[in-house]
């Protein structure tokens, strides 16, 4: 294995090795916040989907293309080829469907002592359950050519009209198809960076007028309140999102154009769009204050018991 191959492949396996137990480790805080009796707000479940998908995100794209790097992805046949091209693809689209959410609901929050602003927030509230299910409808069908045109990458040579994930691929009929398919993802990511870029704008906003506030009303000792932290915490994730999201699809559309692929440009792609998974639960484990209290008491809890287990290991 050359030099690039070995970077590469000690890239990807970091990407998984760091994001997976991170997100992990976030459904189980949330977990056992919600077990012993806690409440979630909207925020909380949305956090929680979103580290479901990051997880899923990550086994199924992260990692085989990890295997593929170091050569251990031969096992993979036309069928798992079509189910894990589908679920990768699906859970990338919830990832920032879902972002995309919870921007749109913070920015609610933050507008919320205008009575309209309030009935819509009090709306998303109680239909949070079917806002997430109607996203995830559509993106069953647009995901769904992945069924129908994935395959093992066995031989690509002299293919056209064909994605190339490296471990499997996606070879389209015709040129029609193959950039029907492609353009209308390119739309529908725009349409989401779009959104979240204005709400993150429209918080921003928001964030400086009630800054400015503070500093007129001259009050000493103020603590930034519980949602100006929580919308800090949301616009940095959805800041990077529409970052990872720009550029992979900045590439994805140079790919389009190209007859012949350079590999480089798959690589970087592949690179840009399982970073969210692993930056968004650094974020999450840096500045919320309760699922890094849980962590550490856990943390607290596995090292007694395994000092007690050596203590008793030691008297036999």
């Amino acid at each position: 294995m050359d030099w690039y191959s070995s970077f590469k492949a000690a890239v990807f396996f970091s990407l998984a090795i760091i994001g997976t137990p991170a997100n992990i480790a976030i459904l189980v805080a949330l977990g056992s916040l919600w077990v012993s009796g806690v409440k979630f707000g909207p925020n909380e479940k949305i956090l929680s989907a979103l580290a479901l998908t990051n997880t899923i995100l990550i086994m199924t794209r992260g990692l085989p293309y990890s295997l593929f790097v170091v050569g251990a992805a031969t096992f993979f046949n036309d069928t798992a080829c079509s189910v894990i091209v589908y679920i990768s693809r699906l859970s990338r689209t919830m990832t920032f469907s879902l972002s995309s959410l919870l921007s749109g609901y913070q920015f609610l929050v933050m507008k919320s002592p205008h009575p309209t602003w309030t009935a819509c927030r009090l709306k998303v509230s109680k239909m949070l359950g079917l806002i997430m299910f109607t996203m995830i409808l559509p993106n069953l069908g647009i995901c769904f050519c992945s069924v129908l045109y994935s395959r093992h990458a066995s031989n690509t040579t002299g293919l056209e009209y064909t994605y190339n994930l490296g471990y499997c691929i996606v070879h389209f009929p015709d040129r029609a198809t193959y950039l029907g398919f492609g353009i209308a993802i390119v739309i529908r990511d725009l349409v989401f960076v779009i959104f979240m870029a204005t709400t993150s704008t429209a918080i921003l906003l928001l964030l400086y007028r009630h800054q400015r506030k503070i500093k007129q009303m001259s009050v000493s000792g103020f603590n930034t309140s519980r949602e100006t932290k929580a919308a800090k915490i949301v616009v940095a994730l959805v800041v990077s999102d529409i970052l990872f999201l720009g550029v992979e699809n900045t590439i994805f559309l140079y790919i389009l154009t190209c007859k012949i692929v350079n590999p480089y440009a798959v690589d970087v792609r592949f690179f840009f769009s399982t970073c969210y998974a692993t930056v968004f639960p650094i974020i999450i484990l840096k500045t919320n204050n309760n699922i890094k209290e849980i962590l550490t008491s856990c943390l607290k809890i596995i090292i007694i018991k395994l000092s007690n287990s050596v203590k008793v290991s030691d008297l036999l």
